[in-house]
């Protein structure tokens, strides 16, 4: 299945809702056990799971209880922005010359998918993706 939703994600235009299709088919494969597809999939799609929640879950009751009972994101700190301005910015990559994203407020908090480099890759609370450099954020 999981290279129907593949499919799906990667052509969108060529289905009517296909994010409730692609929810339908995560359902099924969740009612058997198989949980890949669904983690890796709210993994790389950060505001699929405010979506779902939008759409009360397209009625799927196996999909709701994942995504709000058993789904971990691999990360479990907390870390919020610390700038001394009040906000940073979320660049489009890794440099301080890249186009800026968003502006984050200092006190908010934020995903943190990769911490490697001095850029850190995070995800928004508006699920915005991008990188802040590592000094602007802190842990909690």
């Amino acid at each position: 299945m999981g290279e129907i939703i593949n499919k799906v994600s990667s052509s969108p235009k060529e289905y009517s809702d296909p994010e409730k299709t692609i929810s339908y088919l995560f359902e099924r494969e969740l009612r058997v056990g198989i949980q890949g597809d669904a983690e890796s999939y709210i993994n790389k799609n950060p505001k699929y799971k405010s979506d779902l929640e939008k759409n009360n879950f397209y009625e799927l009751p196996t999909l709701k209880d994942y995504v709000k009972y058993i789904y971990q994101k691999e990360n479990n700190s907390i870390f919020i922005i610390q700038d001394a301005d009040g906000y940073t910015n979320l660049r489009q990559d890794k440099n301080s010359s890249s186009k800026i994203l968003q502006k984050i407020k200092t006190g908010e908090q934020v995903e943190v998918l990769d911490q490697n480099d001095d850029w850190w890759s995070i995800i928004s609370k508006e699920g915005n993706k991008g990188y802040i450099h590592k000094s602007r954020i802190k842990s909690r």
